[in-house]
């Protein structure tokens, strides 16, 4: 289970930094870039969303390399960063509960591609959420980049968002506070999702991650489960629209 900060750890000018960046980068950067990719997209141009999937790529793991040189540069140990593995019952239930709902997950994208009524619910539901729809691939090499991009947001996302924010704001705050904050700048982080239906499924998603994290102390089972639900929900889609 997720401890407490602990005391020899201190913040340092570089912290507070990199707090701002996120805020300003993800959320504030990020919104205004989906908005004129949007308009770009809806007046004919060609291969917008190739450079929005690469320009993603290279926020995202700037801001985690980023993070990782400036903890490493204050000498933290990486376990600070719940990146370990440990044969503790809270380990080893977060890895049995990672397992069996990406089994489930997996069942869910088999589903889709073999049963058109499956396939129809989803494409019911992406009619109802247009900025989904709209980073979704449609083309093979879009789809590469896609699950590319899915598993890099696993990896970074969780290294920034959750254990990188909720130690920072776990100065402040008790930790489960400061999971809360750090779930409100991830869900921030998603409001180019247009659709309040979009952004509220994007908070439960990242509710479930975090406690995921804190409840068996590790950001890998997080970091999984986090690849799993991208990669299962492009994959649904992809066979939804297929079917199509």
């Amino acid at each position: 289970m997720f401890t407490e900060t602990p005391q020899e750890m201190t913040l340092t000018v570089m912290d507070y930094f990199v707090a701002a960046l996120i805020f300003l980068v993800y959320i504030v950067r990020n919104y205004i870039r989906h908005r004129s990719m949007r308009d770009r997209m809806d007046s004919g141009e060609a291969g917008i969303l190739m450079l929005e999937y690469n320009d993603t790529l290279r926020i995202l793991w700037g801001g985690a390399l980023l993070i990782l040189c400036v903890w490493f540069w204050a000498g933290r140990p990486l376990e600070g960063l719940g990146i370990f593995f440990d044969y503790s019952t809270p380990n080893l239930v977060g890895w049995a509960v990672a397992i069996v709902v990406s089994l489930v997950l997996a069942a869910q994208v088999r589903e889709v591609g073999r049963n058109p009524k499956a396939a129809q619910m989803v494409r019911n539901h992406l009619e109802n959420e247009p900025g989904v729809m709209r980073i979704m691939p449609t083309s093979q090499e879009e789809y590469s980049r896609f699950q590319f991009l899915s598993v890099t947001a696993g990896i970074t996302e969780e290294i920034i968002f959750r254990a990188y924010l909720i130690w920072f704001f776990s100065f402040w705050m008790p930790v489960w506070w400061a999971a809360l904050a750090a779930l409100a700048v991830f869900t921030g982080a998603h409001l180019y999702q247009e659709s309040a239906k979009s952004v509220l499924k994007v908070s439960a998603i990242g509710a479930f991650l975090t406690a995921a994290y804190l409840l068996s102390g590790s950001l890998l089972v997080a970091i999984v489960l986090h690849i799993m639900v991208d990669l299962t929900s492009g994959a649904s889609v992809r066979h939804a629209m297929q079917g199509a």
